[in-house]
């Protein structure tokens, strides 16, 4: 008879439950040491091993464990070292998906915002911001003239007296626009009302009713009884000349004699500046204008009329303009006065005068080039009158930089942006984005391009304009194309910054200005604190065990001997 084979084998998949058998033996094996716990999967067999996080010295670290797609009513045992104290503490969270196409204000430009930024000079915010490009100065006493400091760092500059506009804004109400008031001796109301302020409106005569101040027919003026008309400013204002529109339809009143006067105490009292006396030009629409002696500052003016033209019963005015002075001005900076000669500053050698100013000084500028010339800030015009002049200040490219990054780490990813920006003419709105404020980066439509570093200065600002992104490519941005802004966080935005370039080159017609940006985010996921009602934790002296109630992605937490 033959023998037996000396070694006698079979494969694994001739032993029953050999995988199983071979998974407890495994697990029998092992043995949680400090801060390790170990625990048994039921839907896969797997055994556990958690470690402790370390919430700081001592024992009050919790293992946490991840529990993804845990089902409904599903029990999670965990064993610990056998403990009799139960002085542990557990806790379960559950992902949350944040929320989709949430709103996040990046900035509407208001005030406040100019502290966020570094910018270059001409920049305005103003709940909006655009580029600087002029203002209406008041000279004020200096000394024994008059002076304004203004802005004369751009490319151009003009400036030019305010003569042609009174000082009084175009009145809607008798108390409008607050500040000013309008009034008078009295008013007549047939099929419109016929108040003071239509003397302040503007319009000389154009329109329909009221197209003038107009009394009723109860007296007629007179010097022991004249009528009034009165307009209160809301600070004193320096007037050289005046002008009154006459009506220049139907029931025709004009004034023939009056006094022009001024008051600094409510109406208390009144100086008189001007006085005509039988004025007959009762002409429809025709206007007179006067020059007072020297240039006087009060805070109410009024026109106290003693006798009227024609023969209706009314006294009637359609329009009274009040002029700021006009006058020869100089420019000073860095120490020295200089006068402008065929486009050219001339420096004005010795000490100034009043006829130095009238020698060498000049009524307007018109686009005189700033760049390049000797005027550094601050610049100031200097009159022997109290000016008011009207500033058109051609800026170079500006540019402006956010001083720090914006955290997206709240954001599962960004949508869309909405820039809502005007650019008007040759006006330009540009922008580029950045993750870290020193490379920055513009859409093509194929990629994300970088353009390098910016800074906030006149090159900078020039090359934001050269090479970033109109207001409508911005908005084109789809959620796909700022993922690949974050390749580097897979596609998760993690940080971001935008820098924004204005510019301008005839602030008569051109428009540049953003008013407000705004992302559309799909907010990342959170993690809520579990009450006892949504999981259910059990402690035994050896383990624990968490019931997840409803279906969800958990961390299960919990401290141990």
């Amino acid at each position: 008879m033959g023998a037996a084979a000396a070694v006698h084998t079979h494969t694994t998949s001739d032993i029953t439950d050999y995988t199983q058998k071979t998974k407890q033996l495994i697990a029998d094996s092992l043995e949680a040491g400090s801060g390790v716990t170990l625990s048994h999967n039921a839907s896969n067999g797997k055994t556990v091993i958690s470690a402790t996080v370390s919430s700081g010295s001592g024992n009050g670290g919790y293992t946490v464990v991840n529990k993804a797609g845990a089902a409904a009513g599903e029990n999670h045992l965990f064993n610990i070292s056998s403990q009799t104290s139960y002085a542990y503490d557990a806790y379960a969270l559950k992902e949350e998906k944040g929320t989709s196409n949430q709103t996040y204000l990046v900035d509407d430009f208001d005030s406040a915002s100019k502290l966020n930024y570094n910018s270059t000079s001409a920049v305005k915010f103003n709940g909006s911001v655009t580029p600087f490009t002029g203002d209406t100065y008041e000279l004020q006493q200096d000394g024994g003239f008059h002076s304004a400091e203004i802005q004369a760092d751009g490319e151009f500059l003009s400036i030019a007296p305010e003569t042609s506009t009174s000082i009084i804004p175009a009145m809607t109400s008798d108390t409008a626009p607050t500040g000013y008031v309008a009034s008078a001796s009295n008013f007549a109301v047939s099929t419109a009302a016929f108040h003071p302020y239509v003397a302040f409106d503007g319009k000389d005569n154009i329109g329909e009713w009221p197209d003038c101040w107009s009394t009723d027919n109860q007296w007629q003026p007179s010097v022991a009884n004249p009528h009034w008309l009165r307009i209160d400013l809301p600070e004193g204002k320096s007037v050289l000349s005046y002008q009154m529109v006459n009506r220049s339809r139907n029931e025709l009143g004009n004034p023939k004699s009056w006094k022009f006067q001024g008051s600094n105490d409510n109406g208390g009292t009144w100086d008189t500046l001007h006085e005509v006396t039988d004025s007959a030009d009762n002409n429809p629409g025709s206007k007179r204008s006067y020059k007072l002696g020297t240039t006087v500052t009060y805070k109410s003016y009024r026109l106290l009329i003693t006798a009227k033209n024609g023969s209706q019963p009314f006294t009637t005015l359609a329009e009274l303009n009040l002029f700021s002075p006009i006058g020869r001005f100089v420019i000073h900076s860095n120490s020295k006065y200089y006068g402008v000669t065929n486009g050219v500053l001339s420096e004005i050698p010795g000490e100034l005068t009043k006829e130095k100013i009238d020698q060498y000084g000049v009524f307007s500028l018109d686009t005189f080039p700033t760049s390049g010339t000797a005027l550094t800030a601050p610049v100031k015009i200097v009159s022997n009158e109290k000016l008011k002049v009207k500033t058109t200040y051609i800026p170079f490219p500006q540019i402006v930089l956010p001083k720090e990054l914006m955290s997206a780490s709240a954001w599962e990813k960004i949508n869309s942006a909405t820039l809502t920006a005007v650019q008007t003419n040759a006006g330009k709105v540009r922008v580029a984005v950045s993750r870290d404020l020193n490379d920055w980066f513009t859409w093509d439509g194929a990629a994300w391009l970088s353009i390098g570093s910016l800074s906030a200065d006149t090159t900078g600002a020039t090359a934001l304009i050269q090479n970033g992104m109109t207001p409508a490519a911005v908005n084109a941005v789809t959620a796909a194309q700022w993922g690949q802004l974050f390749t580097s966080t897979n596609n998760v935005p993690d940080r971001i910054a935008f820098a924004f370039a204005l510019d301008v080159t005839d602030p008569a017609v051109d428009v540049s200005s953003i008013d407000k940006l705004t992302l559309n985010v799909d907010n990342a996921s959170s993690w809520k604190l579990q009450t006892p009602a949504e999981v259910e934790i059990r402690w035994n002296s050896n383990s624990i065990t968490f019931r997840t109630v409803t279906a969800g992605n958990y961390k299960l937490a919990y401290q141990h001997p």
